[in-house]
């Protein structure tokens, strides 16, 4: 690569990291990991947060390390991994998805780049994103040591080691990994949305099964949670003088009863296989992503040929239709001022329906067996594994919707807002009732009529989610809700659960009432 190249690939980088730093959306991914990061760091005088706790059958209770810079700065790699783990990837997902929807094949051919410049920018700007937004978190966690006032004690490297060795390698391999997805057409939505959570799911469920391990794979331990939680349990060990059979073992996500069970970590541990564990990883991303982008072209990426058209052949009684279509136009003649447009409920739904499936013919075949599967007897509860794996449906099939398509047959009409606005909201609200309508015959048989009032209140909750997107991007969307998925519905934790039927009324009613509050929000936005 000359240097004209690597001047080109970095500004066109550049340009791609200020147009989504410049967007409303970049401020409110900032301001949600700043919350999390805050809430995951909780005063000594304050319970019923999740943090990370260790435990030991030989100690009382749980036990967490003192707000040092030691503790801080590895805790804060661990909580931002896990969840750039989940949602790391749908912050910086469609670079290139956009790229053809706005038909920007012609810019890019014709511009300097060739394809590998065009999938490093994208991988570049990626990068460069998420590294922002790590600094950020970085920065709430320096903020939270001094506020929790623990340790005024700031030690630089115990932020920026984890930062440069654990961090960045992981951020990158995302940015990699989310461009090699994009560079497959069947890949680029809904399907790709599930096969990335299916890994990101299967990966940790390995990365907890072995945190106990005192061995690790550096080459495996891509996200370094792994070797975080080494670091930890050797200075637990040491602090309380454990045996060796007595390993300690740990909860990434928990509440803990007294917060005056600490222990103290004085430092870390880096290896030098680790360290260069790390380059590899990098590399084999590098080289992985360019061994796909050479089995490509512009025009793969893009859907188009360069297979040359041959223009119709003209006739005489094509070009007597043709004349005599040409009339002479009037000058004084006015045409009629066109009759206002109103968009009826029922004229909306099926072009609405076609938004929300389009290129979704695949995810079909997941969701056809998942409905189906709800008809069984035996899923009659809210906890059952067949609900479980039906709720994450809505998810991939909001992600599709079009509140965020900005139509331009609504905007170009005199189209009534509120027409357009509760078409969209009872349209997916029905499809999802359809596609739990299994669930809820077998919730009726049973009367378990809270049941149905928990997981209409869900429902509807999710499409009042999916109607934000009008505002935040679709992005924040899909990240929240699999959050919530994963920590409310597989972490059991009741409170993030938005399908709750464990007699708790209030949960149904915080989120009966924040899905009318964010109804009437978007609404007035749309």
């Amino acid at each position: 690569m000359t240097r004209a190249s690597a001047l080109n690939l970095l500004s066109v980088s550049l340009v791609l990291v200020k147009e989504r730093i410049r967007r409303a959306s970049f401020l409110w991914t900032i301001v949600v990991f700043a919350c999390c990061t805050y809430y995951y760091f909780p005063a000594s005088d304050t319970t019923g947060s999740l943090t990370t706790v260790i435990k030991n059958s030989l100690l009382d209770g749980h036990y967490r390390g003192t707000y040092n810079s030691v503790w801080m700065g590895l805790l804060v790699v661990l909580f931002f991994n896990c969840l750039l783990l989940f949602g790391g990837i749908f912050l910086i997902r469609n670079s290139i998805g956009k790229d053809v929807t706005l038909q920007l094949e012609m810019y890019y051919t014709t511009s300097p780049l060739n394809v590998h410049q065009y999938a490093e920018s994208k991988r570049l700007a990626n990068f460069l994103y998420l590294a922002l937004v790590a600094m950020a978190v970085e920065v709430m966690a320096l903020i939270m040591q001094l506020s929790r006032g623990e340790s005024y004690a700031i030690e630089p490297l115990s932020y920026i080691a984890p930062f440069v060795l654990l961090i960045l390698p992981f951020i990158y391999v995302l940015s990699s990994v989310t461009v090699c997805i994009e560079l497959l057409p069947p890949l680029r939505r809904n399907l790709g949305n599930l096969l990335l959570f299916i890994l990101s799911y299967a990966y940790l469920s390995i990365v907890f099964a072995g945190a106990n391990k005192t061995e690790i794979n550096p080459y495996f331990d891509v996200t370094g949670l792994q070797f975080i939680v080494k670091n930890v349990f050797s200075q637990f060990r040491q602090y309380f003088a454990l045996p060796r059979p007595n390993d300690p073992s740990i909860s990434f996500f928990e509440t803990i009863g007294d917060y005056n069970n600490t222990f103290q970590m004085y430092t870390m541990t880096w290896e030098f296989k680790f360290v260069i564990s790390r380059i590899v990883i990098v590399l084999v991303a590098f080289i992985f992503m360019h061994l796909l982008v050479a089995l490509t072209s512009y025009e793969r990426i893009f859907g188009t040929s360069r297979t040359r058209v041959k223009p119709a052949k003209a006739n005489r009684s094509s070009a007597r239709k043709l004349a005599k279509s040409l009339v002479p136009v009037n000058p004084a003649y006015t045409a009629p001022a066109p009759e206002p447009f109103k968009a009826q409920f029922i004229s909306i739904i099926p072009y609405e329906l076609r938004i929300a499936f389009r290129g979704s013919e695949k995810l079909m075949l997941l969701v056809l067996p998942l409905l189906a599967a709800q008809y069984f007897p035996s899923i009659y509860s809210l906890h059952a594994i067949g609900f479980r794996l039906a709720s994450l449906m809505p998810l991939f099939i909001l992600s599709g919707s079009g509140f965020h398509k900005q139509e331009a047959y609504i905007y170009a009409t005199v189209a009534y807002k509120n027409k357009y606005y509760f078409s969209k909201i009872i349209m997916y609200i029905l499809l999802l009732a359809l596609f739990f309508s299994g669930t809820l015959f077998n919730l009726f048989v049973h009367a378990q009529y809270a049941g149905i009032l928990s997981l209409i209140v869900g429902i509807t909750f999710a499409v009042a989610s999916a109607s934000l997107t009008v505002v935040v991007p679709p992005n924040l969307f899909n990240v929240l809700y699999m959050l919530m998925w994963y920590m409310g519905i597989i972490q059991k934790i009741e409170v993030l659960n938005v399908y709750s039927n464990s007699g708790n009324g209030w949960i149904t009613g915080f989120y009966g009432a924040a899905a009318l509050l964010m109804m009437v929000f978007s609404y007035k936005k749309i």
